[in-house]
Protein backbone atom coordinates (compact mmCIF):
# COMPACT_ATOMS: atom_id res chain seq x y z
CA UNK A 1 0.00 0.00 0.00
CA UNK A 2 1.77 3.32 -0.92
CA UNK A 3 0.97 6.23 1.31
CA UNK A 4 1.79 9.17 -0.57
CA UNK A 5 4.81 11.74 1.40
CA UNK A 6 5.12 8.69 4.20
CA UNK A 7 8.61 9.97 4.61
CA UNK A 8 10.43 13.05 3.96
CA UNK A 9 13.78 13.80 3.58
CA UNK A 10 15.60 16.77 5.49
CA UNK A 11 19.39 16.98 4.34
CA UNK A 12 20.65 13.64 4.19
CA UNK A 13 18.40 11.71 6.71
CA UNK A 14 14.67 10.64 6.21
CA UNK A 15 12.26 10.36 8.39
CA UNK A 16 9.22 8.90 9.05
CA UNK A 17 5.80 11.83 8.43
CA UNK A 18 3.05 9.22 10.32
CA UNK A 19 0.00 11.97 9.79
CA UNK A 20 0.01 11.06 6.51
CA UNK A 21 -1.56 7.69 7.29
CA UNK A 22 -4.52 9.20 8.37
CA UNK A 23 -5.51 9.50 5.21
CA UNK A 24 -6.89 5.88 5.46
CA UNK A 25 -9.35 7.05 8.04
CA UNK A 26 -8.81 4.38 10.88
CA UNK A 27 -9.24 4.43 14.60
CA UNK A 28 -5.92 2.84 15.27
CA UNK A 29 -2.35 3.87 14.20
CA UNK A 30 0.45 1.65 15.38
CA UNK A 31 3.87 2.50 13.89
CA UNK A 32 7.22 1.35 15.34
CA UNK A 33 11.08 1.15 14.24
CA UNK A 34 13.98 2.56 14.55
CA UNK A 35 15.37 5.08 17.28
CA UNK A 36 15.48 8.61 15.68
CA UNK A 37 13.01 8.14 12.93
CA UNK A 38 10.96 11.40 13.64
CA UNK A 39 8.38 9.72 15.34
CA UNK A 40 6.97 11.86 18.07
CA UNK A 41 8.41 14.90 15.87
CA UNK A 42 5.92 13.94 13.53
CA UNK A 43 2.62 13.30 15.71
CA UNK A 44 2.75 16.15 17.73
CA UNK A 45 3.07 18.59 14.90
CA UNK A 46 0.15 16.72 13.48
CA UNK A 47 -1.44 17.46 17.23
CA UNK A 48 -0.38 21.05 17.10
CA UNK A 49 -1.18 21.73 13.61
CA UNK A 50 -4.91 20.44 14.20
CA UNK A 51 -5.19 22.45 17.22
CA UNK A 52 -4.05 25.52 15.39
CA UNK A 53 -7.01 24.64 12.37
CA UNK A 54 -9.63 24.00 14.54
CA UNK A 55 -9.30 23.79 18.66
CA UNK A 56 -8.68 19.59 18.94
CA UNK A 57 -7.02 18.55 21.65
CA UNK A 58 -4.79 15.62 22.33
CA UNK A 59 -3.92 13.59 25.41
CA UNK A 60 -0.17 12.47 25.75
CA UNK A 61 0.23 9.21 26.85
CA UNK A 62 2.90 7.16 27.97
CA UNK A 63 2.81 3.54 30.05
CA UNK A 64 4.02 5.19 33.81
CA UNK A 65 3.64 8.11 35.39
CA UNK A 66 7.67 8.30 36.04
CA UNK A 67 7.82 8.94 32.39
CA UNK A 68 5.97 11.98 32.65
CA UNK A 69 7.95 13.56 36.20
CA UNK A 70 10.70 15.51 36.64
CA UNK A 71 10.40 17.39 33.08
CA UNK A 72 10.33 14.40 30.66
CA UNK A 73 6.55 15.42 30.18
CA UNK A 74 7.70 19.16 29.01
CA UNK A 75 11.04 16.77 27.57
CA UNK A 76 8.50 15.34 24.95
CA UNK A 77 7.40 18.67 22.85
CA UNK A 78 10.92 20.83 23.19
CA UNK A 79 11.68 19.82 19.71
CA UNK A 80 8.51 20.86 18.65
CA UNK A 81 7.94 23.97 20.26
CA UNK A 82 10.00 26.19 18.03
CA UNK A 83 7.49 25.39 15.15
CA UNK A 84 4.72 25.73 17.11
CA UNK A 85 5.92 29.29 18.54
CA UNK A 86 7.55 30.66 15.41
CA UNK A 87 5.77 29.09 12.57
CA UNK A 88 2.30 28.28 14.03
CA UNK A 89 1.90 30.99 16.30
CA UNK A 90 3.64 33.74 14.98
CA UNK A 91 5.64 34.36 18.22
CA UNK A 92 2.51 35.80 19.48
CA UNK A 93 1.81 32.85 22.23
CA UNK A 94 4.05 30.60 23.79
CA UNK A 95 4.00 26.44 24.57
CA UNK A 96 3.82 25.53 28.34
CA UNK A 97 3.68 22.70 30.57
CA UNK A 98 1.85 22.88 33.87
CA UNK A 99 0.55 20.37 35.91
CA UNK A 100 -0.10 17.51 33.56
CA UNK A 101 -1.65 19.91 30.72
CA UNK A 102 0.19 21.62 27.91
CA UNK A 103 -0.94 25.29 27.12
CA UNK A 104 -0.81 27.88 24.98
CA UNK A 105 0.27 31.05 26.98
CA UNK A 106 -0.73 34.33 25.03
CA UNK A 107 -1.47 38.08 26.31
CA UNK A 108 -5.26 39.10 26.61
CA UNK A 109 -7.09 42.22 25.89
CA UNK A 110 -6.41 43.28 29.53
CA UNK A 111 -2.60 42.76 29.37
CA UNK A 112 -3.00 39.63 31.70
CA UNK A 113 -1.89 36.16 30.51
CA UNK A 114 -4.08 33.85 29.23
CA UNK A 115 -3.91 30.30 29.27
CA UNK A 116 -5.76 27.63 26.88
CA UNK A 117 -5.51 24.10 26.98
CA UNK A 118 -4.09 22.05 23.76
CA UNK A 119 -3.53 18.41 25.62
CA UNK A 120 -3.12 16.34 28.51
CA UNK A 121 -0.20 14.30 29.99
CA UNK A 122 -1.18 10.76 30.85
CA UNK A 123 -0.48 7.32 32.10
CA UNK A 124 -1.99 3.92 32.18
CA UNK A 125 -0.42 2.93 35.09
CA UNK A 126 -2.24 5.87 36.69
CA UNK A 127 -5.11 5.26 35.62
CA UNK A 128 -7.27 6.19 38.23
CA UNK A 129 -6.04 9.73 39.04
CA UNK A 130 -7.52 10.31 35.63
CA UNK A 131 -10.72 8.39 36.01
CA UNK A 132 -12.51 12.06 36.73
CA UNK A 133 -11.19 13.95 34.62
CA UNK A 134 -12.96 15.21 31.19
CA UNK A 135 -11.59 14.97 27.98
CA UNK A 136 -14.40 16.18 25.62
CA UNK A 137 -12.30 18.41 23.39
CA UNK A 138 -10.07 15.39 22.90
CA UNK A 139 -9.28 14.45 19.85
CA UNK A 140 -6.13 12.10 19.38
CA UNK A 141 -4.47 10.00 22.06
CA UNK A 142 -0.88 9.93 20.97
CA UNK A 143 0.69 6.59 23.08
CA UNK A 144 4.39 7.09 23.03
CA UNK A 145 7.07 4.68 23.58
CA UNK A 146 4.45 1.97 24.32
CA UNK A 147 6.97 -1.02 24.13
CA UNK A 148 8.91 -0.27 27.14
CA UNK A 149 12.27 -1.06 27.78
CA UNK A 150 13.30 -3.95 29.61
CA UNK A 151 17.02 -2.90 30.19
CA UNK A 152 16.02 0.37 31.97
CA UNK A 153 17.29 0.37 35.85
CA UNK A 154 15.04 3.11 37.37
CA UNK A 155 11.60 2.20 36.14
CA UNK A 156 10.11 -1.38 36.42
CA UNK A 157 8.03 -2.05 33.18
CA UNK A 158 4.25 -2.88 33.40
CA UNK A 159 3.31 -6.29 33.95
CA UNK A 160 1.01 -7.83 31.10
CA UNK A 161 -2.41 -7.27 32.97
CA UNK A 162 -1.50 -4.21 34.47
CA UNK A 163 -0.63 -2.96 30.94
CA UNK A 164 -4.39 -4.27 29.72
CA UNK A 165 -5.96 -3.18 32.02
CA UNK A 166 -4.86 0.56 32.57
CA UNK A 167 -4.61 0.56 28.67
CA UNK A 168 -8.24 -0.33 28.48
CA UNK A 169 -9.42 2.01 31.78
CA UNK A 170 -7.93 4.53 29.92
CA UNK A 171 -9.80 4.48 26.85
CA UNK A 172 -13.01 4.28 28.66
CA UNK A 173 -12.32 7.30 30.49
CA UNK A 174 -10.80 9.34 27.69
CA UNK A 175 -13.23 8.00 24.80
CA UNK A 176 -16.28 6.72 26.73
CA UNK A 177 -18.66 6.67 23.73
CA UNK A 178 -17.27 9.04 21.18
CA UNK A 179 -16.51 7.92 17.62
CA UNK A 180 -14.16 10.61 16.65
CA UNK A 181 -11.15 9.68 18.68
CA UNK A 182 -8.05 7.77 17.56
CA UNK A 183 -5.31 6.66 18.74
CA UNK A 184 -1.58 6.91 17.50
CA UNK A 185 0.92 4.43 19.39
CA UNK A 186 4.59 4.77 18.74
CA UNK A 187 7.85 2.64 19.73
CA UNK A 188 11.11 1.54 19.05
CA UNK A 189 11.47 -1.93 18.37
CA UNK A 190 12.18 -3.49 21.11
CA UNK A 191 10.19 -6.22 22.06
CA UNK A 192 7.55 -7.55 19.77
CA UNK A 193 5.64 -9.25 22.18
CA UNK A 194 4.18 -6.16 24.12
CA UNK A 195 0.79 -6.23 25.28
CA UNK A 196 -0.29 -3.65 22.89
CA UNK A 197 -0.21 -6.19 20.27
CA UNK A 198 -2.03 -8.63 22.04
CA UNK A 199 -4.59 -5.89 22.93
CA UNK A 200 -5.79 -5.53 19.67
CA UNK A 201 -4.57 -9.27 18.29
CA UNK A 202 -1.45 -8.52 16.18
CA UNK A 203 1.54 -10.91 15.57
CA UNK A 204 4.43 -8.11 15.48
CA UNK A 205 6.66 -10.84 14.14
CA UNK A 206 5.21 -11.63 10.82
CA UNK A 207 5.39 -7.91 10.02
CA UNK A 208 7.53 -6.76 7.58
CA UNK A 209 9.57 -3.90 7.58
CA UNK A 210 8.15 -0.50 5.20
CA UNK A 211 4.89 -2.44 4.83
CA UNK A 212 1.45 -0.51 5.76
CA UNK A 213 -1.28 -3.21 7.77
CA UNK A 214 -4.98 -2.74 7.82
CA UNK A 215 -6.89 -4.64 10.40
CA UNK A 216 -10.44 -5.24 10.83
CA UNK A 217 -11.76 -5.93 14.40
CA UNK A 218 -15.37 -6.83 14.20
CA UNK A 219 -16.99 -5.48 17.71
CA UNK A 220 -19.78 -7.25 19.15
CA UNK A 221 -22.00 -4.44 18.05
CA UNK A 222 -21.29 -5.06 14.06
CA UNK A 223 -19.16 -1.98 14.26
CA UNK A 224 -15.57 -2.54 13.22
CA UNK A 225 -12.23 -1.21 14.76
CA UNK A 226 -10.09 -0.08 11.69
CA UNK A 227 -6.07 -0.60 12.92
CA UNK A 228 -3.24 0.76 10.68
CA UNK A 229 0.38 -0.71 11.49
CA UNK A 230 3.55 0.41 10.02
CA UNK A 231 6.64 -1.21 10.96
CA UNK A 232 9.15 1.39 9.98
CA UNK A 233 11.48 0.45 6.67
CA UNK A 234 15.62 0.79 7.87
CA UNK A 235 16.59 4.30 6.06
CA UNK A 236 18.24 3.39 2.40
CA UNK A 237 21.58 4.61 3.66
CA UNK A 238 22.09 4.23 7.41
CA UNK A 239 24.75 6.74 8.40
CA UNK A 240 26.46 5.16 11.09
CA UNK A 241 27.67 7.50 13.91
CA UNK A 242 31.44 6.78 14.48
CA UNK A 243 30.27 6.78 18.41
CA UNK A 244 27.96 3.88 17.41
CA UNK A 245 30.39 2.06 15.13
CA UNK A 246 32.76 1.80 17.99
CA UNK A 247 30.43 -1.07 19.02
CA UNK A 248 28.20 -2.60 16.82
CA UNK A 249 25.65 -4.32 18.71
CA UNK A 250 22.20 -5.82 18.63
CA UNK A 251 21.37 -2.53 20.18
CA UNK A 252 22.80 -0.44 17.22
CA UNK A 253 21.11 -2.70 14.86
CA UNK A 254 17.82 -1.13 16.31
CA UNK A 255 19.12 2.22 16.41
CA UNK A 256 19.38 1.88 13.03
CA UNK A 257 17.73 -0.12 11.17
CA UNK A 258 14.68 -0.93 13.63
CA UNK A 259 15.45 -4.79 14.08
CA UNK A 260 14.03 -6.30 17.13
CA UNK A 261 16.23 -5.57 20.35
CA UNK A 262 16.08 -9.05 21.72
CA UNK A 263 19.06 -11.39 23.08
CA UNK A 264 19.48 -13.97 20.66
CA UNK A 265 21.94 -16.31 22.49
CA UNK A 266 24.55 -18.79 20.09
CA UNK A 267 23.82 -22.01 19.10
CA UNK A 268 28.13 -22.25 19.47
CA UNK A 269 29.47 -21.90 23.08
CA UNK A 270 33.70 -21.84 22.19
CA UNK A 271 33.51 -23.57 19.86
CA UNK A 272 31.00 -26.32 21.02
CA UNK A 273 27.63 -27.21 20.33
CA UNK A 274 24.67 -26.27 22.70
CA UNK A 275 23.91 -29.76 22.80
CA UNK A 276 27.38 -31.00 23.55
CA UNK A 277 27.17 -28.69 27.14
CA UNK A 278 23.84 -29.92 27.66
CA UNK A 279 25.05 -33.59 27.54
CA UNK A 280 27.74 -33.12 29.90
CA UNK A 281 25.69 -32.33 32.59
CA UNK A 282 23.51 -34.95 34.95
CA UNK A 283 19.59 -34.85 34.44
CA UNK A 284 19.40 -33.41 38.06
CA UNK A 285 20.57 -30.27 36.91
CA UNK A 286 18.09 -30.06 33.90
CA UNK A 287 14.69 -28.17 34.80
CA UNK A 288 11.82 -28.00 32.63
CA UNK A 289 9.86 -25.09 33.19
CA UNK A 290 6.19 -25.99 31.61
CA UNK A 291 4.40 -23.33 31.18
CA UNK A 292 7.38 -21.83 29.36
CA UNK A 293 7.88 -24.94 27.75
CA UNK A 294 12.08 -24.50 27.77
CA UNK A 295 14.14 -26.83 29.70
CA UNK A 296 17.00 -24.86 31.54
CA UNK A 297 20.16 -26.49 31.83
CA UNK A 298 22.75 -25.30 34.93
CA UNK A 299 26.32 -26.03 34.07
CA UNK A 300 28.31 -28.73 36.26
CA UNK A 301 31.59 -26.96 36.15
CA UNK A 302 32.82 -23.86 35.77
CA UNK A 303 33.82 -21.85 32.04
CA UNK A 304 30.79 -24.07 30.61
CA UNK A 305 27.88 -21.72 29.59
CA UNK A 306 24.13 -22.01 31.33
CA UNK A 307 21.98 -24.16 28.17
CA UNK A 308 17.85 -23.15 27.08
CA UNK A 309 16.61 -25.61 25.27
CA UNK A 310 13.13 -25.36 23.50
CA UNK A 311 10.86 -27.87 24.85
CA UNK A 312 11.36 -30.76 27.53
CA UNK A 313 15.00 -32.14 27.01
CA UNK A 314 15.55 -35.32 29.65
CA UNK A 315 14.42 -33.50 32.63
CA UNK A 316 13.56 -35.00 35.64
CA UNK A 317 12.78 -32.03 37.38
CA UNK A 318 9.00 -30.16 35.70
CA UNK A 319 8.39 -27.20 37.10
CA UNK A 320 5.83 -23.72 36.99
CA UNK A 321 7.27 -20.11 37.39
CA UNK A 322 5.23 -19.71 40.21
CA UNK A 323 7.28 -22.41 42.02
CA UNK A 324 10.60 -20.63 41.25
CA UNK A 325 9.88 -18.85 44.41
CA UNK A 326 9.73 -21.31 47.10
CA UNK A 327 12.36 -21.90 49.34
CA UNK A 328 13.81 -25.02 47.52
CA UNK A 329 13.92 -23.84 44.16
CA UNK A 330 14.76 -19.25 44.80
CA UNK A 331 17.90 -20.23 44.02
CA UNK A 332 17.47 -21.09 40.42
CA UNK A 333 16.02 -17.38 40.09
CA UNK A 334 19.81 -16.03 41.18
CA UNK A 335 21.65 -18.92 38.65
CA UNK A 336 19.46 -17.26 35.59
CA UNK A 337 19.90 -14.01 36.23
CA UNK A 338 23.91 -13.97 36.91
CA UNK A 339 24.04 -16.41 33.74
CA UNK A 340 22.26 -13.83 31.70
CA UNK A 341 24.13 -10.98 33.10
CA UNK A 342 27.21 -12.80 32.15
CA UNK A 343 26.28 -13.64 28.85
CA UNK A 344 27.47 -17.45 29.40
CA UNK A 345 24.39 -18.67 27.95
CA UNK A 346 23.68 -20.52 24.66
CA UNK A 347 20.51 -22.15 23.24
CA UNK A 348 19.26 -24.64 21.01
CA UNK A 349 17.16 -21.84 18.78
CA UNK A 350 16.09 -18.65 18.28
CA UNK A 351 12.74 -19.77 19.62
CA UNK A 352 14.49 -20.80 23.02
CA UNK A 353 16.09 -17.48 23.32
CA UNK A 354 12.72 -15.97 22.90
CA UNK A 355 10.52 -17.95 25.67
CA UNK A 356 13.68 -17.50 28.00
CA UNK A 357 13.99 -13.94 27.20
CA UNK A 358 9.48 -14.00 27.82
CA UNK A 359 10.83 -16.25 31.04
CA UNK A 360 12.81 -13.73 32.17
CA UNK A 361 11.02 -10.65 32.03
CA UNK A 362 8.23 -11.94 34.13
CA UNK A 363 10.75 -13.27 37.03
CA UNK A 364 11.76 -9.71 37.11
CA UNK A 365 8.10 -8.53 37.68
CA UNK A 366 7.11 -10.86 39.95
CA UNK A 367 10.09 -10.22 41.77
CA UNK A 368 9.56 -6.27 42.15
Amino acid sequence: MEIENLYVNVGDETYINIPSLYTLNADVYIVFGERSAGKTYSVFKGLFDDYNATGAQFVYMRTREDYLIRGRAWGAVANIKPYVEKILWKEEANLNYYSGVYRKQELGRNGKWVYSPCGYSSSIASWMKYKGNGYDAVKTIFFDEFIEDPDTTTIIPLSRSEFLKGYSQQLSTIVRRRKDVKIVACANSINPKSPLFDYYNIDARKLEQGKVYIFNRKLEDGDALKICVLYTEPPKKAHVSKHLAVYESQTNDMTINGAWQEDVYPEIYNHLSWKWYAELTVKTNRVYIADFEITVIFPEKQRCPMVIVEGKYKSKNNILTNELYLPTTRKLIEWMLYYKRTSQICASSKAASEKFNDLIKRVLIDKN
